[in-house]
């Protein structure tokens, strides 16, 4: 069994303690939060209770790490990713990697300076039907490709993460997923955003891709706060003579619970775990990856700022 670390209890944080454990591969050994109020927290499955400490260096010596997850706020991501480091423990971090893209660049040198395997978590990479797209794709060889993404959430994620703009906070996942499909990185971008009441409520962008492909990215926060776990999403892939070559739409509320965590997730970790374990060296996302979705994020909104001036993604 692998003993596993987990940075965050919060909502997501339980999602991935519920992932982790239902791999079969995994136990999580202990959970460094601290605004968790108690010492221990009850396990998926009920039979134990697990260790929560405030921060890293209050771990008992006597509790085996092997691997660690990071789930935490993203300001935080850069400075636990260095400790992990430190004491040479591989880890997942979810998405966004850092808080920007100089961060992400950051962790991604302290990770090759220490060896450390370090895998960013892009979901759905690792979602059926997502990854479904991506083999026909492979498949097909379509080198350039037109893409659509939507993405709509609700008005809660602006209680819940005040002030970040939804290209970074859900945009993400169509920006990684359009590098993916296409096999290529973004040039440039151009791209406007809604402004309500002073908050960044929704934007559309278009990317231009190295090799040709172009792609375009709306989200919106629509749904009422209430609807919390109301999501709609929708991908649209097209070869160069107009056939449809990928097509994926979902419309729900469900959320994941305890005893169904969410299949994606529990394939990314599976995913990571036979990384540690030496069945593959080959990351789905690495870290490349994510430092160029978080290039891509702030071309976005610094050319929503200019008016949707297009403006060329630095190189990190």
């Amino acid at each position: 069994m692998i003993h596993t670390l987990l940075f965050g209890l919060g909502r997501f944080g339980r999602d991935h303690l519920a992932a982790w454990e239902a791999t079969g591969r995994a136990r999580v050994a202990a959970i460094v939060d601290p605004m968790h109020s108690g010492t221990s927290t009850l396990s998926p499955d009920g039979d134990r209770q697990i260790p929560v400490v405030g921060t890293l260096s209050d771990l008992p010596a006597s509790i085996p790490i092997d691997v660690a997850a990071v789930v935490t706020p993203v300001w935080t991501h850069r400075e636990i990713a260095q400790s992990l480091f430190e004491r040479s423990i591989p880890c997942l971090i979810e998405k966004p990697l850092a808080a920007s893209s100089a961060e992400a660049s950051q962790i991604r040198e302290a990770a090759r300076e220490s060896g450390v395997a370090c895998m960013p978590g892009h979901i759905l990479r690792f979602s059926a039907p997502h990854l479904e797209i991506w083999q026909s794709l492979e498949n097909s060889r379509h080198p350039v490709v037109t893409m659509s993404f939507r993405r709509d959430r609700s008005m809660a994620l602006l209680e819940l993460y005040p002030g970040e703009h939804p290209a970074l906070l859900t945009g993400i996942h169509d920006i990684d997923l359009a590098t993916w499909f296409a096999n290529s990185p973004v040039g440039s971008v151009s791209s406007r955003h809604t402004i309500k009441e002073g908050l960044c409520v929704g934007f559309e962008a278009n990317l231009h891709h190295h090799n040709g492909s172009e792609t375009h990215i709306s989200g919106e926060y629509v749904f009422p706060a209430e609807l919390v776990d109301t999501v709609f999403d929708e991908v649209l892939v097209t070869g160069a003579s107009g056939t449809t070559l990928g097509r994926f739409r979902n419309h729900s509320d469900s959320t994941p619970t305890p005893n169904s965590p969410d299949p994606a997730l529990v394939s990314e970790i599976s995913h990571f775990l036979d990384v540690y374990d030496g069945v593959t060296a080959d990351l789905r996302v690495n870290l490349d990856d994510a430092v160029h979705c978080l290039a891509v994020v702030e071309a976005i909104i610094h050319s929503s700022e200019s008016e949707g001036q297009t403006l060329l993604v630095e190189a990190r």
